[in-house]
């Protein structure tokens, strides 16, 4: 099957991702401040980085440590696919390279090359494992038609107001990319406030304040050690904000955990 992740690919995803840094900064100065609409940005952050990248990309699809219903599944990876970092398919496939090459130069993000995918700059990574992926007609049509769903979806918004584009799309696009960065790079770096708890071959790392800001995501170390455990905190100090918002899902009998 054909790499996925070709020159236009990778080309269209710089351009999306520098688009959306360059529109949250021209829109400082011009865009009313509402407490209302920022926990509006807050809870699209959450929609997009907690409940679509960290239970449904991450979590569920790549680790498979949580399933989940389908429609609710469906509806994480829509959310997490407008967040501005890749399809089902792609978000994926760079991950489990991630965890196969970590810290090596066939790392797809490694934290020695954060300035490259700070602006979305990826290598192109093995497609073992796509036909799984794409026998999904939901991912093989977000994968094949993404940035077109980006448009609409921003389209969509704006039709609401400006600020609502802003509020609603952009700085949630921009907070989730940020947060994805945070974790590849400060996460897998020997900086101030990083702690391990597991000896793992990588050079992986604990963050109480990242993991607070990226909804459990930051306890990276842990992850790395357990990858399929649903649950990154094991300290409690660790507050793991996607894995309580699993719990939640798990009484209402939308997800199943397999190993805590």
């Amino acid at each position: 099957m054909k790499n996925l992740f070709n020159v236009n690919r990778l080309k269209n995803l710089q351009i999306l991702t520098i688009s959306a840094y360059l529109a949250m900064i021209v829109s400082l100065p011009v865009i009313q401040f509402s407490w209302t609409m920022l926990a509006l940005t807050v809870t699209m952050y959450f929609l997009i980085f907690g409940f679509g990248v960290s239970l449904t990309f991450h979590r569920s699809i790549t680790h498979r440590a949580v399933d989940m219903h389908p429609l609710l599944e469906v509806l994480g990876k829509f959310f997490a696919s407008v967040g501005g970092t890749g399809s089902p398919i792609s978000w994926v496939l760079v991950h489990r390279a991630h965890h196969k090459y970590s810290d090596t130069d066939r790392d797809p993000h490694s934290a020695r090359d954060v300035l490259k995918y700070v602006i979305g700059k990826y290598p192109k990574v093995s497609t073992q494992g796509m036909r799984r992926l794409a026998q999904s007609k939901f991912n093989k049509f977000i994968h094949k038609h993404y940035y077109l769903v980006i448009f609409v979806y921003g389209f969509l918004w704006a039709t609401l107001g400006i600020d609502y584009f802003f509020y609603g799309v952009v700085y949630p696009m921009v907070l989730n990319m940020i947060a994805g960065h945070l974790v590849n790079w400060y996460t897998h770096s020997d900086y101030f406030s990083n702690y391990r708890l597991h000896n793992t071959k990588d050079t992986s790392q604990n963050n109480l304040l990242i993991g607070l800001v990226t909804w459990g995501e930051g306890f990276h170390n842990t992850h790395h050690k357990y990858p399929g455990r649903a649950n990154f905190g094991i300290k409690f100090w660790e507050i793991d904000a996607t894995y309580a918002f699993t719990k939640l899902l798990v009484k209402l009998k939308l997800v199943r955990i397999r190993l805590t």
